[in-house]
């Protein structure tokens, strides 16, 4: 299975995917105003903004009491770079 979740503050978007089969994350960051249709991902061109993006995003899913996939070792909460 495929599991992801997203986040948006104003033009920024992230999307992390907790990726199950390779057992590591990936990310996704996408500028919405530059690039409405998400075809150039700048996670790795832009890690401060990934970093604060992904922060952000895992202190909204903690405060809602998020429910996250799940492995041998339990719920596997999203990794911040």
């Amino acid at each position: 299975s495929n599991y992801f979740s997203s986040y948006r503050i104003g033009d920024w978007k992230v999307i992390y995917n907790y990726n199950l089969k390779a057992g590591t994350p990936q990310y996704q960051l996408f500028n919405l105003k530059d690039d409405p249709s998400e075809s150039t991902n700048l996670a790795d061109a832009l890690p401060e903004k990934l970093l604060s993006m992904m922060q952000s995003m895992s202190q909204e899913l903690e405060s809602m009491g998020a429910l996250y996939p799940q492995n041998s070792n339990g719920p596997m909460s999203p990794i911040v770079p």
